[in-house]
């Protein structure tokens, strides 16, 4: 079952670029979007299970059942037990990227919406919109490296720049498991050398964004947090972020 967590997408009122955007149904009645890509929601799919024998637990009124379940191996796949349960080690690795990438972005774009309402709060003060701009700016240098600026419109016409952490993790996450769009996937073959290289590299790069993170939700916070008391302005707040709409079946697999 696919547990990885999605990012939302840019908020409304941040949608100058492609105003009708929100007349669309999908987006009616709603201040978030998810992100959006012709074939993505087909890469969100996964991890295989290795093929073995399994028990499924169903808990319905305060009880429990069981029954046992085997799954078996693909007949035309050619790699070994050893080679299959590797694989889906190797997914499991990149869905937990996707969730560390989704959660920093979430709570990035979290604390973007709360500086984007209190800017609404201080017409004419030049200096607390200074400080707030400072560290929308210290936000978005990371956001922008966990996703694109062309995620951020949730418009799947957008294809003018390279993809960033979460859409390289997504659709290597198709072509390690089951496939996506134009992707067949290599989940009942076992993993090349080449696919366990772009996870390493991958993650070598999340590692720098993570560290980057942290030192803007360690340090950039609490200083703007402290520069803003008793100034009326509300402390941005580090936790709490709505959890991200359920996406569903769409076109090209990506929004509803």
């Amino acid at each position: 079952m696919w547990t990885g967590r999605r990012p939302r997408a840019r908020r409304k009122s941040r949608s100058t670029i492609t105003p009708h955007i929100w007349e669309e149904p999908r987006f009616q009645n709603t201040d978030v979007r998810p992100i959006t890509h012709w074939g993505l929601q087909q890469a969100e799919i996964g991890p295989i299970a290795a093929p073995g024998k399994y028990t499924v637990t169903l808990t319905l009124g305060g009880q429990g059942y069981t029954e046992p379940l085997e799954v078996r191996r693909n007949p035309d796949s050619l790699g070994t037990e050893s080679e299959l349960e590797s694989s889906v080690r190797l997914q499991l690795k990149v869905r937990d990227d996707i969730t560390a990438v989704s959660d920093m972005t979430n709570q990035i774009e979290w604390m973007r919406k709360q500086l984007e309402d209190e800017h609404k709060t201080v017409t004419g003060r030049a200096d607390l919109i200074k400080l707030m701009d400072t560290i929308d700016t210290q936000l978005k240098d990371v956001e922008y490296r966990l996703i694109t600026r062309a995620d951020a419109l949730s418009d799947d016409k957008y294809f003018q720049e390279s993809y960033n952490l979460y859409q390289n993790f997504i659709w290597l996450n198709g072509e390690i498991g089951t496939g996506a769009g134009d992707v067949a996937g290599s989940g009942d073959w076992g993993q090349t050398e080449t696919a366990i290289g772009l996870v390493l590299d991958l993650e070598r790069q999340l590692q720098v964004v993570k560290g980057q993170y942290k030192t803007v939700m360690d340090k950039d916070i609490p200083a703007y947090n402290a520069q803003i008391r008793n100034s009326g302005l509300k402390p941005l707040e580090t936790t709490g972020a709505p959890l991200p709409p359920v996406r569903q079946g769409g076109r090209g697999g990506g929004g509803q």
